[in-house]
């Protein structure tokens, strides 16, 4: 489903004659303007990627956004995450967007998750399936990985993960004389 959005990229649909390789290609290109030439900016902090290890002679963070792990030692190329490589900016740029003349959009879900010893920073557009993941860094925001969420059993883990930390955020701690001034 492609939601009516003024902000949201079109799908960068690939040609079937295309080559795997001359496919990749138009992506990295795009990839590159959007992480590599510039850096979205996200809570003030730039947003960078992940170069190392190269694969292919392509930058890890691409490789990530455009490949799905297949159970085995490599990962396959995923059709939907290369489709939707424009959206992985747009997300970070419009984190915030809660456009109420958008019939068709509840708005973007944003929330924290704890993730080991950092925090992991979660943008999903419901309407669309897809998610973008950003790690807190000291001086910037690290691009994890971006993909269409597949499958509805994953669908919901995200919206229940959405819905305890909205629960969390908004709870205020009980008045105790020592809050009270």
């Amino acid at each position: 489903m492609l939601i009516n959005c003024e902000w949201l990229p079109p799908l960068v649909l690939r040609d079937s004659s295309m080559s795997d390789d001359d496919y990749l290609s138009i992506l990295y290109r795009i990839f590159g303007d959007d992480f590599m030439n510039s850096h979205p900016i996200f809570d003030g902090l730039p947003v960078k990627i992940r170069f190392e290890p190269y694969v292919d002679s392509r930058v890890q963070a691409f490789y990530h956004v455009t490949t799905l792990d297949d159970g085995g030692d490599r990962r396959t190329l995923d059709e939907f995450r290369c489709e939707r490589i424009r959206w992985i900016r747009a997300f970070i740029e419009h984190a915030t967007c809660k456009n109420p003349l958008c019939a068709e959009c509840s708005g973007m879900k944003l929330w924290t998750e704890q993730y080991h010893h950092s925090i992991r920073i979660k943008i999903m557009l419901s309407e669309e399936r897809y998610l973008v993941v950003l790690e807190k860094r000291k001086n910037y925001i690290l691009l994890i990985t971006a993909f269409y969420v597949n499958y509805d059993h994953s669908f919901q883990k995200l919206i229940k993960a959405y819905e305890k930390a909205k629960g969390a955020s908004i709870e205020t701690p009980s008045e105790t004389p020592s809050t009270l001034q």
